[in-house]
């Protein structure tokens, strides 16, 4: 089937996200604990799909940076809980985040 052979993508539209209100209505812990619990699911799908092909995969971000303003887009509290994240992520999903895309298309 060729949808066994599509590539997982997983798509960030920062520029249609009000990062500051959200760091504002919820804990830095909650952050952190969501983005795990979305990568141990994308972690999981990721190895289903090796299961069923018998393939090796990765899992590939991409970054859509329409409408994205650089400077206001920066939460420094949103960025250090991914930050945290990211130090967890290799060890407890090694190879997931391999490729990763920056695009400013709005098609996408």
């Amino acid at each position: 089937d060729d949808a066994d052979d599509a590539p997982l993508f997983t798509v960030v539209r920062a520029g249609h996200s009000e990062v500051s209100e959200l760091m504002d209505d919820v804990s830095h812990e909650e952050v952190v604990e969501f983005v795990l619990w979305y990568r141990a699911c994308l972690w999981k799908r990721l190895q289903l799909k090796q299961e069923a092909t018998g393939k090796f995969y990765l899992l590939h971000f991409v970054n859509d940076l329409q409408d994205i303003a650089l400077l206001s887009a920066r939460e420094p509290r949103f960025f250090k809980a991914l930050g945290e994240v990211a130090d967890m992520v290799h060890d407890l999903f090694p190879c997931m985040s391999v490729k990763n895309s920056m695009v400013n298309v709005g098609w996408l």
